[in-house]
């Protein structure tokens, strides 16, 4: 959970430093547990697209990161 905070924070004040609102504000709303995976996948591509190579892979890591914890890390 601290991580997901981090990373939506810090995402969104690196997307509001490059003048680009709108992926700052979706990058918040990735904190929600419906659809903030969903939402963090939109902006790490979008963010790619634009060149920004570095903080585009880091919200991907995050979803493949919770992939990763949901499918070997559970508790038998």
């Amino acid at each position: 959970m601290l991580l997901l905070i981090l990373v939506s924070v810090g995402l969104s004040i690196y997307c509001f430093s490059i003048d680009d609102p709108a992926y700052g504000v979706l990058s918040l709303i990735g904190m929600s547990p419906k659809i903030g995976m969903v939402v963090f996948g939109v902006v790490g591509l979008s963010l790619l697209y634009e060149g920004h190579y570095v903080a585009g892979v880091i919200p991907l890591l995050l979803i493949a990161w919770n992939i990763y914890g949901l499918k070997y890390m559970q508790k038998d």
